[in-house]
């Protein structure tokens, strides 16, 4: 548990120095939580599209 834990916040640690591009983002689990949003929201889109374009085509 204590691992994962360790893993998660290095993990958001990372991605907070990455994403400091996104404004008004500064606590580390809140840029974590948005980007990851982000790409969860973007893999549902490509799926939708991915399913309209198979039944219209």
């Amino acid at each position: 548990m204590r691992d994962s834990r360790t893993t998660i916040n290095e993990t958001a640690h990372h991605v907070k120095v990455d994403g400091t591009m996104v404004p008004g983002d500064t606590d580390p689990a809140g840029s974590f939580m948005s980007i990851t949003t982000l790409i969860v929201f973007a893999i549902l889109a490509l799926a939708v599209a991915g399913v309209v374009y198979f039944l219209v085509g």
